[in-house]
């Protein structure tokens, strides 16, 4: 009985945290399942960006954070940024920005014109193992990855987590 229990218990936690490409697409699906069970507080975004921005924290009933979304805007363009916890780890960004031709008070403005980029961040073990950006990946630990990598670890610890 012991063993069985065990076995059970140590299955658990192996499946438990994220440890591949399959896991983080599973947990990600999980989170955007269960968002309208999560306990959201939002908050507003001073000094963030010119035309200002906020924040969305998701957590669930153990008071951990889930998924914060952080919407900024600017002049030239707005962006859109999803950040994806298991177990207080990143294990995921999804990152979308939109660049304006011209401020969106003037008349040649056009909104057709906007350019749209997309990218996403993996994430297992405190480490990023992989970049999507413009849908086509980053040579992994090359000099602009492992820029990055610091970048949004910088960014994570030095201002999402003071928020939270």
């Amino acid at each position: 009985m012991k063993l069985l229990l065990s076995i059970l218990l140590t299955s658990f936690f192996v499946f438990a945290d994220i440890a591949s490409m399959k896991d983080i697409r599973k947990e990600y699906a999980s989170i955007r399942n269960d968002l309208p069970d999560y306990h959201i507080t939002v908050k507003n975004l001073e000094g963030f960006s010119a035309e200002g921005g906020e924040a969305i924290v998701y957590k669930d009933s153990d008071n951990l954070v889930k998924m914060i979304k952080l919407s900024h805007f600017g002049e030239m363009g707005k962006s859109a940024e999803e950040y994806y916890f298991e177990n207080n780890k990143l294990f995921f960004i999804y990152e979308v920005n939109y660049n304006y031709n011209a401020p969106a008070y003037l008349a040649q403005y056009d909104e057709k014109k906007t350019q749209v980029t997309k990218e996403r961040f993996y994430f297992i073990d405190d480490s990023m193992v992989r970049w999507l950006n413009k849908d086509h990946p980053v040579e992994y630990k090359s000099r602009q990855f492992l820029e990055k990598e610091k970048s949004i670890y910088d960014f994570v610890r030095h201002f999402l987590i003071a928020m939270i």
